[in-house]
């Protein structure tokens, strides 16, 4: 494998966390947390599905190798 895209795969988790640290950041500024708890949950059930492609992708670019 080539170094750039060695790069990639080892930069690309802290990449996902970075992501989903300004999305908290964000939705904390934009709607706060004395919201109900039924959107933060639903929010955070959308994001552990993206979470989810997301590994699948990296498991398809690992087995391509």
């Amino acid at each position: 494998m080539s170094d750039w895209t060695s790069w990639i795969l080892n930069a690309l988790p802290m990449v996902v966390l970075l992501g989903m640290w300004v999305f908290f950041m964000r939705k904390m500024r934009t709607e706060g947390w004395g919201k109900p708890y039924s959107k933060q949950i639903e929010l955070l059930e959308q994001q552990l599905a993206e979470l989810r492609q997301a590994n699948q992708l990296l498991k398809r670019l690992v087995e391509a190798r």
